[in-house]
């Protein structure tokens, strides 16, 4: 195999040893961190860059390749139609070594046609691989703040919940406080008002012991001067 054709599958190699990294059930932890280097490191920015360039001369050596594979078929199948070197004649030892020379260059290039091909195909495979999983690390990061968004606005309902319990808690003991101190008042009137009734009934009750103490006091005065 030609040197740039081991070049070639040795890329290949590397895609296939990306794309099982890719595909494995591996942790999420790594799965991120292996997206997040090849999308923003500048070290993966640079790798893209030259695979950018390799794989333009992938494909140009794809296309070479298809055009010999094209070639070959057509003079192996139509040998008489071209100035083919498989179409001569010479004996049949001859002619099997130099159609066995044929198959074998068209061999050759029919594999060369593949290792491009599929090197291209992985190449893109791995880019849009790559896209998707760049999305869905960042969709998952966004729903897991967004989880984390939620539960810190349900701790902070279940707070206001809490106060919101301790504040009615507190207002119905204030109520009930009130309540007492009203029936307190309501009979504070009225004792208020009996002590003021009591108070009245007491003055009378003086006025009319003073008045009898006044009246006996005459009759006393009266008999005592009868008697002289």
């Amino acid at each position: 195999m030609a040197l740039h054709y081991t070049i070639v599958f040795g890329l290949l190699v590397t895609e296939m040893v990306l794309m099982t990294l890719f595909l494995l059930p591996l942790p999420y932890s790594f799965r991120k961190g292996l997206t997040r280097w090849l999308a923003e490191s500048s070290a993966a920015e640079r790798l893209h860059y030259y695979l950018k360039i390799i794989c333009i001369f992938v494909l140009v050596l794809f296309v070479d390749a298809l055009n010999r594979s094209i070639r070959l078929h057509h003079d192996l199948h139509d040998p008489g139609q071209t100035q083919s070197p498989f179409a001569g004649s010479g004996g049949h030892g001859l002619e099997a070594r130099v159609d066995a020379t044929a198959h074998s260059r068209m061999f050759y290039a029919q594999r060369n046609v593949y290792l491009c091909g599929f090197t291209l195909f992985l190449t893109l495979a791995l880019y849009r691989l790559q896209d998707v999983f760049l999305q869905w690390v960042t969709a998952e990061e966004k729903l897991q703040e967004a989880r984390r968004h939620t539960a810190k606005q349900s701790g902070d309902q279940n707070k206001a919940s809490q106060r919101y319990e301790t504040a009615e808690a507190e207002v119905i003991r204030l109520q009930a406080r009130v309540s007492e101190l009203e029936e307190a008042h309501i009979k504070y009137k009225d004792i208020s008002h009996q002590m003021d009734n009591q108070n009245k009934a007491y003055l009378e009750l003086t006025d009319r012991y003073a008045e009898l103490e006044r009246k006996h006091a005459l009759r006393s005065g009266d008999h005592g001067r009868k008697d002289d």
